[in-house]
């Protein structure tokens, strides 16, 4: 190859355009001119053709490391690409986890798992404490620091100093940092930072207390004075000792198409108050918007849910409501007013109310009223549909689960149709309950070293028909209204008081009574009343430790506070209606009262707001 392709070479190198004769002869034989040009131009081309032959004779391409792979595919360069001793396909020179395959990398962070201290982990320890983050028992702290030997690090120690894994009432708060040893340090209704089983003033702040008496705003029974001082030790606070007269200011509240209010409760934490009326319908007044919303719970066709009582749980967590319903045989119902539910959902009602079962109690035609904390429990009192053989139950409600179990059933002669938590004659407390109007009758169960005991007429059985009671707070005493002798009884220590010491107000129609929470003061609620021709809403105030009343009306601690022009604007009142219920709010000196005519000729209703002027002002 070389003796063929040489001579073209050259002659292309010296300008020859055929042959190899000397002086390049043309075909012709005729001997060309010499051109410098070609000269240069053909050197040129021989310092290329150099390059070509180079190229030609060099076929081999690089390999550096001499591992046999050419550089441009080396996987390792510098290294063996044939030397693969965990044959993770990684050479060794190149092989980051020797022993173990690179490719694994479950947390995808760049450190084979073989090589891996925190294969699941990414990044593998954030902490710094040499425990994986999968495996720490503390993130963000240091799991080898646990200065009191309590298996919690300290950085996540809930009580420091103390055993973690101590925790008696089982709240998860260890038993040397719990602020409510033996309840739930986690509940606090109220938000006050006390937790409900050692809250002093359930529904209002622990922390408030403006006299600095030790005892909360919320639930202060003389404010501005201690509480503390009571020198004749009859209840009521030195600064408070004798309660002026209330001087007391009434407003209509506007409400379009309610029929009689039934019953009323104020939350314990006075924003709202829930209102039954006589069938059917809730409503839920919001102090702070001066709004209502309205709960219908109508079975539908002709049945009806006539409502009796409402009692908010002392925590305010829930309301029980009473009644009857026409739609279930005539039996008894019980509802439960969730406060967290409205809170949530509020101005809505949705998921509001909720029947609770009764299971384990059939005979019950109505539940008239209801009452927390005796005995431990929530009482229910009811009675059954037989004219002939009126019985009178007390039943025990499970929250819960909405059980109901007997705790008495006795025969009494009418309708039982209040109770109230008074004590006993050793200080214990005890079911004080009274009937009316088909009969009349009063009742007394408590219990004494665990043995029940029952008393019909405790001390004075004949104090007529008598429809509401209640105590004054504590147990230690409570008025009884007698609705036929419009009379004021009085019940304590187990027993009540003669016909003759109870003052009597024959002329007003009285009809329910309703202590201040603070127990300073009691509405004594009345019905329409026609004097001479003044009309008026009938009211008394009774003032704790003023009872004396030798001549009504005139020579009477119990005086009239009665509501003026019932019968005009804004009231325009009907006769047959009735102050049926009224709840006092317990951050000042008013609340609000219902009422009205359940006569379907004369259907009449109002809600009333009171106010003591004289008193501590109520922010509306």
């Amino acid at each position: 190859m070389k003796t063929t392709f040489l001579p073209v070479i050259l002659a292309f190198l010296f300008g020859c355009a055929s042959g190899f004769a000397s002086g390049c002869a043309s075909g012709s034989g005729t001997d060309k001119p010499f051109n410098a040009n070609n000269v240069n131009n053909n050197t040129n081309n021989l310092n290329n053709t150099n390059n070509v032959l180079n190229n030609v004779n060099n076929t081999n391409p690089a390999d550096t490391d001499g591992d046999g792979v050419p550089d441009d595919l080396d996987v390792c360069p510098g290294f063996d690409d044939g030397l693969d001793a965990d044959a993770d396909g990684v050479p060794n020179g190149c092989d980051g986890c020797p022993g173990f395959d690179d490719g694994l990398d479950t947390d995808a962070d760049g450190r084979p798992d073989g090589c891996d201290a925190c294969p699941q982990d990414n990044p593998d320890d954030t902490d710094d404490d040499g425990i994986c983050d999968s495996d720490d028992l503390c993130a963000g702290g240091d799991d080898g620091a646990d200065d009191d030997l309590d298996g919690v690090p300290d950085f996540c120690d809930r009580c420091a100093g103390a055993n973690d894994g101590l925790d008696t009432d089982a709240d998860g708060v260890p038993d040397f940092c719990d602020r409510c040893a033996g309840a739930n340090d986690g509940l606090d209704t109220d938000a006050d930072g006390v937790p409900d089983g050692c809250d002093l003033c359930p529904g209002a702040d622990d922390g408030a207390d403006g006299d600095l008496d030790g005892v909360p705003d919320g639930c202060d029974l003389c404010p501005g004075a201690d509480d503390g001082a009571d020198g004749n030790g009859n209840g009521i606070p030195d600064g408070c000792e004798d309660v002026g007269p209330g001087s007391y200011e009434y407003t209509r509240i506007p409400l379009g198409g309610m029929a009689a209010g039934i019953s009323v409760a104020a939350h314990p934490d006075n924003s709202y108050f829930v209102i039954a009326e006589y069938t059917n319908r809730l409503h839920v007044y919001d102090v702070a918007t001066a709004t209502f919303s309205t709960i219908d719970l109508s079975p539908g066709g002709s049945a009806n849910i006539y409502f009796r009582d409402i009692a908010f749980s002392p925590a305010g967590d829930y309301a029980v409501i009473t009644g009857m319903s026409t739609q279930t045989s005539n039996h008894g119902v019980a509802f439960r007013f969730d406060d967290a539910a409205w809170r949530a959902n509020r101005p809505a009602t949705t998921g509001v109310v909720a029947p609770w079962a009764l299971t384990g109690v059939t005979a019950v035609v109505d539940y008239t009223a209801v009452e927390f904390g005796l005995f431990a429990q929530i009482l229910l009192l009811g009675h059954n549909a037989n004219s002939s053989n009126r019985i009178m139950y007390l039943v025990s409600l499970d929250p819960v689960t909405g059980a109901a179990t007997y705790v008495t059933a006795r025969n009494v002669g009418a309708d039982a149709v209040d109770m109230t938590a008074a004590n006993n004659v050793y200080g214990d407390p005890g079911a004080f309950i009274v009937g009316g109007p088909s009969g009349a009758f009063t009742a007394y169960y408590t219990e004494v070293t665990g043995t029940p005991e029952f008393t019909i007429g405790p001390g004075n059985n004949n104090i007529g028909n008598s429809n509401h009671t209640d105590a004054h707070p504590g147990g230690d005493y409570a008025l009884v209204i007698s609705s036929s002798g419009d009379a004021i009884y009085k019940f304590e220590a187990g027993m009540l008081n003669g016909y003759s010491d109870a003052p009597r107000f024959s002329t007003r129609r009285l009809w329910n009574v309703v202590f201040q929470p603070n127990g300073l003061r009691a509405l004594v609620l009345g019905q329409y009343q026609n004097i001479s021709g003044t009309i008026f809403g009938g009211v008394f105030e009774y003032r704790h430790g003023h009872y004396s009343c030798v001549t009504p009306f005139t020579n009477c601690e119990i005086t009239e506070v009665s509501i003026p022009s019932f019968g005009a604007p804004p009231w325009n009142a009907t006769s047959g209606t009735v102050l049926q219920d009224a709840a006092w709010r317990s951050d000042c000196d008013g609340g609000l009262i219902v009422g009205g005519s359940t006569a379907y000729s004369t259907p009449y209703a109002f809600i009333a707001r009171f106010q003591i002027i004289n008193g501590a002002p109520c922010t509306w």
